[in-house]
């Protein structure tokens, strides 16, 4: 990725200032990749560390307290999030600070049985057909349904309320009951985290599984 971004920004500056010297262009260019570099890298690095110390903020433990979630830590302590039972269903919800957007969030993540036509193969079009129906524009979440859980992700900032991550986790379990999307034990998630298509059910967040 870094060397195509190094090739498509130095064809940039070729056509823009024609006549100048290839290897001051040359010279500018590496100095904003390295520069773009060296702060991904910090970025990334900071947030990897906000990724664990927030789980342990007095808000975000509220989840502990009040729903029961126990922290986990994966990966040899790269990972680090909430999980438990609520309501009879399994649920997973970690910080992600690359989310590829302008802004951080939480991922609530509520675990149903595989959505399955046949034996094998997944349900696409009722996955997009609900996603599509639960979707709502201007609001400060996203939902998201994939083959076996359902995903809220919730902007989050210190001025977020605790009580934007209880109403979510209740909509969560609102939406898997009107859909009928049946519960899934623990158990059951870590088999399919251990099968060939893992990544379909593990959080979208590169520490968790590396």
């Amino acid at each position: 990725m870094f060397l195509v971004f190094f090739i498509i920004f130095t064809g940039i500056l070729l056509l823009v200032y024609q006549g100048t010297h290839l290897s001051e262009i040359f010279s500018y260019t590496g100095f904003i990749c390295v520069f773009g570099l060296l702060l991904s890298l910090i970025t990334d690095y900071l947030g990897e560390k906000k990724h664990q110390s927030i789980i342990y903020s007095d808000k975000i433990k509220q989840l502990q307290t009040d729903f029961g979630f126990q922290i986990e830590n994966l990966n040899r302590g790269r990972y680090f999030g909430y999980k438990g039972v609520y309501n009879d269903y399994f649920f997973r919800i970690y910080y992600n600070w690359n989310s590829s957007k302008f802004y951080r969030e939480f991922c609530i993540m509520l675990y149903y049985k595989q959505l399955i036509i046949g034996k094998e193969l997944l349900d696409g079009k009722k996955l997009k057909k609900m996603t599509e129906k639960y979707k709502e524009k201007g609001h400060n979440y996203t939902i998201n349904f994939q083959p076996a859980h359902l995903e809220i992700h919730l902007r989050y900032n210190i001025f977020t309320p605790f009580e934007e991550f209880k109403n979510k986790i209740d909509f969560a379990l609102k939406v898997v009951k009107q859909e009928e999307l049946k519960k899934i034990s623990e158990k059951e998630v870590d088999l399919l985290l251990n099968s060939e298509y893992k990544l379909l059910y593990s959080p979208s967040i590169d520490t968790f599984d590396e």
